[in-house]
């Protein structure tokens, strides 16, 4: 296709179309612009519904950093394993269960498995010295 002059190329009648367009609809992107504007500047942020906080064996927050297992429970606790004590963490704060508070005979911890639906997780220490059964949030 071959046009004689820039007025039959089809772009300056699509551009004549888009500037009638805009004319007829000032007032509402006047509008939009002012809203956006003022959406971008007003200090709009998400919530911040989080809590952060640094756990370590130095601060004496957990007996140990290294975590041998992860097992959430029915009650919405963190269990975790360690080689010092079993954790049981709220969210906020931490309970160490270990020899020292219970009647194991070894705190070194291996795994933790079982079911969380119904309430029954069971815990391993090194070498199976003890096996023991978490429910109702406690051991």
């Amino acid at each position: 296709m071959h046009f004689r002059n820039h007025n039959d190329f089809p772009f300056s009648t699509f551009l004549l179309r888009v500037t009638n367009s805009v004319s007829k609809h000032k007032k509402e992107l006047k509008q939009l612009y002012t809203i956006l504007f003022i959406l971008a500047f007003s200090g709009i942020q998400a919530q911040n519904n989080y809590f952060e906080e640094w756990y370590s064996a130095e601060k004496e927050d957990i007996p140990q950093n290294s975590i041998k297992s992860i097992a959430p429970d029915k009650h919405v606790f963190l269990w975790m394993s360690t080689e010092n004590g079993l954790l049981r963490f709220d969210g906020r704060k931490f309970k160490v269960y270990n020899s020292s508070n219970t009647n194991l005979k070894s705190n070194r911890f291996a795994y933790i498995s079982g079911n969380i639906e119904n309430d029954s997780l069971t815990v391993h220490t090194a070498h199976h010295l003890d096996s023991f059964i978490i429910n109702q949030r406690t051991i």
